[in-house]
């Protein structure tokens, strides 16, 4: 059977290839029907990987969330019609007691092997898990998310002690969201605190008993136990902060995934008598009991449904660039509408606190809760400018040159797909701030001074 694969095979650019399967094996052939395109696809998509581990998995099929109908098994065990989940997870051994998505030998699709943009793909029959078929297909699509929230906190379970009376989880994210509707369906008798960094995200948390903003916590409040799903450069202060409110032999659930290494206040664990765990990607048990979660309690489909993002229609490979560049656009928009959000991580990522552009009120009193000094109120000046680039300039240079500049000297003209997504994380930086209507044109006169500035730090 001759099928076809929707592989990147450069930053921002698909190509058609064609393989064969064999239906004369034991495999199960499955027609993806919905996709849902995760970070990690869009750090492919985008570029945004370093460079040796671009060219060492390009070209490849993208995607590992997706669901599908079951279009042949030469077993008949799955019909066809059937919708399943497919997992990406694919071990190769089997270990008595490490669990098959920690074997350093598995593989993982759109992580060094074809993921599921396909027309088709062969699946493993243990790589299947059945769904209801009137489920709801655009929430089912990112079932393999929602099972890392379910891996974790079956490991919760594993890994705590009997106190339960209050379990905070820090982010207002998707993951955060996933992972506090299935936290209060599996532990209905749990007070949840949910702590976050956006106000209007925090009032989608519904089912929670409190929601607090990290800058605003209760000086009173203390967790039995507490789950990070924050990552990135946040990261530090989430964590910090959960040992600070963390009562003595409480545990910590690490979910969030950072880019670098993240310390944290080793000598408050040890006083604490504190238990670190670390959770990633899932295994088929994880799905089953996701399945059946969702079985038990549809109601949580309602709640997966609010953060049910965008929706294409894919007939083509213009489809395909066009879904992924929504996908951009969108977590371009949040990240410059939330304002005061994310303030916490600017510390610890600069040093010297926020690089600051407007205030709100909101802002105003953050900065004066931590002793920051504040600017001249003209911080649009060209001094604050000038200063503020140099030491983004001196942040890209110790973090990122290498990787640039590889890519640069290796191929000029796949700087044109590279550089502009790292002018993102850039933008995220420099404008994560909600700036006035009147502002717009000023921002945009210095993101195009942000764009030269970062040219010159990779042609130096």
């Amino acid at each position: 059977m001759l099928n076809t694969v929707y592989r990147l095979v450069a930053p921002r650019r698909f190509e058609v290839a064609f393989n064969d399967i064999d239906l004369n094996s034991d495999k199960v052939v499955v027609r993806p029907t919905h996709l849902s395109i995760c970070h990690a696809d869009q750090r492919y998509y985008q570029g945004t990987r370093p460079a040796d581990v671009m060219a060492k998995k390009l070209p490849m099929a993208l995607i590992h969330e997706a669901i599908g109908d079951v279009v042949y098994d030469a077993t008949g065990e799955f019909k066809p019609g059937e919708l399943v989940v497919m997992i990406p997870n694919t071990p190769v051994e089997k270990d008595d007691v490490i669990a098959e998505n920690y074997l350093r030998s598995s593989k993982f699709r759109a992580s060094g092997f074809d993921g599921f943009m396909q027309d088709n793909v062969a699946l493993d029959r243990d790589r299947l898990v059945r769904l209801p078929q009137d489920i709801d297909r655009t929430v089912a699509a990112f079932t393999e998310i929602v099972s890392v929230s379910v891996h974790a906190l079956r490991r919760f379970e594993r890994f705590t002690h009997a106190r339960k009376n209050v379990v905070g989880i820090w982010g207002d994210g998707n993951l955060g969201y996933i992972t506090a509707v299935f936290f209060h369906y599996m532990h209905p008798d749990t007070k949840l605190v949910i702590f976050g960094t956006n106000e209007d995200k925090l009032s989608g948390f519904t089912f929670a008993d409190e929601t607090h903003l990290v800058w605003e916590i209760p000086e009173d409040l203390k967790v039995d136990h507490a789950i990070e799903c924050v990552g990135g450069d946040a990261s530090q202060k989430a964590i910090d902060q959960m040992i600070d409110i963390i009562q003595p032999e409480g545990t910590i659930a690490l979910l969030g995934v950072s880019e670098y290494a993240v310390p944290i206040n080793t000598r408050m664990v040890l006083e604490k008598g504190l238990h670190l765990y670390g959770s990633s990607r899932s295994g088929r048990a994880d799905f089953e009991k996701t399945v059946e979660l969702y079985q038990e309690y549809p109601e949580i489909l309602g709640y997966l449904s609010n953060i049910v993002g965008a929706q294409v229609e894919v007939n083509s490979i213009a489809d395909m660039t066009r879904a992924f560049e929504m996908d951009i656009n969108k977590m371009k928009n949040l990240d410059m509408t939330y304002i005061d959000s994310y303030l916490a991580e600017f510390p610890s990522l600069i040093g010297n606190g926020p690089f600051l552009i407007t205030y709100s009120e909101k802002l105003n009193q953050y900065v004066e809760r931590h002793n920051w000094k504040k600017p001249a109120e003209d911080v649009i000046s060209e001094t604050v400018l000038k200063r503020n680039l140099q030491e983004y300039e001196e942040m890209y240079r110790s973090r990122n040159l290498k990787n640039l500049r590889l890519v640069y000297e290796k191929n000029p003209d796949r700087f044109d797909y590279f550089a502009p997504d790292h002018l993102l994380e850039l933008e995220m930086r420099f404008y994560h701030l909600e700036h006035p209507a009147t502002m717009r044109e000023k921002i945009f006169y210095q993101y195009n001074r942000v764009k030269r500035a970062f040219r010159r730090i990779v042609k130096r």
